[in-house]
């Protein structure tokens, strides 16, 4: 399940990725936020995190909301209200951002704004050098230092790791796309896996911001679905599988949560009491079968015919016998088998 799970925030995060750099005001994040006038006071109100405050230093008479590029153009993007004026002052999230100034004032994203004089990371100014300011994720550069929102980072030439997401390093440290140091070494880091959002430095292997725990950067390599392996061990999902043969390791193609050793079966992380020999996920999930018998979610199915038993659709097989419907046979293919269970239509 979790490797669906997987697919599909694989999936998210390439959509996050590929948008415009204000995506979180434009795109359908959890994240929301507006300023609210209730008997003449000025509130503002976010989620997640809860934020409910009063604007004192806001007159509701002269109260405007400022909006960031391209907002009220895409699906949701009129949910996120972080900025407002009165006119000549800027508030971000309800707080005051001294200095600022509303001639020439932009929303650059993630926290980031300018006016014609400096750049601010949420209500801070972090620096005069405005023509130089770029974003490179949620990180900002002025060309000199490097910013995440209001705190100045350590190191210059800011850049994001290729093909990997969330990573970004300067000259002497890596960071997490929240801002957060990654020991590694920014120097020697290099990808391994694109589309698995795997990389190495000189002695580690990670998946994502968390070192994959015991992994040789050397011999780690892919094989199979998030199922890796290296000199000592096999891994699954960025996990150590305790006790699987690296050199004899294979997964089980349509059921990738499955693998075996040829000694043993793994269902996940955890060996299971299945036969290695004869055991076998190749088939629609969640059924699978070794001499034994024919499982379902590793249910035993007691009335299951293990030499004719196949699957037919996701959730549905058939053998001699019966038809079944996920771990229960529907209809029986000739009477006298069970008298409660119906007779199967040619």
């Amino acid at each position: 399940m979790f490797l669906g799970f997987r697919r599909w925030h694989t999936a998210l995060v390439l959509f996050i990725a590929l948008s415009p750099t204000y995506a979180l005001a434009l795109s359908c994040s959890e994240y929301r936020s507006n300023y609210v006038i209730k008997d003449g006071v000025v509130s503002f109100w976010a989620n997640p995190p809860l934020i409910e405050r009063r604007v004192r230093e806001l007159d509701a008479r002269s109260f405007q909301p400022v909006h960031p590029p391209g907002y009220g153009t895409a699906p949701c993007s009129t949910f996120v209200n972080d900025y407002a004026s009165d006119g000549n002052r800027i508030f971000y999230r309800g707080e005051l951002i001294k200095d600022a100034k509303l001639a020439g004032f932009r929303i650059l994203g993630d926290g980031y704004s300018a006016d014609e004089n400096a750049v601010f990371g949420n209500t801070a100014r972090i620096t005069g050098r405005v023509s130089d300011f770029k974003k490179v994720g949620p990180f900002g550069t002025d060309g000199v230092r490097v910013f995440y929102q209001n705190r100045r980072l350590k190191g210059t030439n800011l850049e994001s790791l290729p093909s990997v997401y969330g990573i970004y390093r300067t000259t002497i440290a890596v960071y997490d796309d929240r801002g957060e140091t990654v020991k590694a070494d920014p120097a020697s880091m290099r990808v391994l896996i694109p589309s698995n959002n795997l990389w190495r430095d000189r002695s580690k292997v990670f998946l994502g911001s968390k070192a994959i725990l015991g992994a040789d950067p050397d011999t780690f390599e892919s094989i199979g679905n998030y199922f890796y392996r290296d000199k000592r061990a096999v891994y699954l999902d960025g996990r150590e599988i305790p006790g699987m043969d690296p050199r004899t390791a294979r997964q089980f193609r349509l059921q990738g949560l499955y693998s075996t050793d040829g000694k043993a079966v793994f269902k996940g992380h955890v060996r299971i009491d299945r036969d290695p020999a004869t055991f076998t996920a190749e088939m629609q999930s969640w059924y699978t079968r070794d001499k034994n018998g024919v499982y379902y979610h590793d249910m035993l199915l007691k009335d299951a015919d293990t030499d004719t038993f196949e699957t037919t659709a996701l959730n549905y097989a058939r053998d001699k016998n019966y038809s079944y419907q996920g771990k229960n046979p529907y209809c029986a293919w000739r009477e006298g088998l069970r008298p409660e269970i119906k007779l199967c239509r040619p």
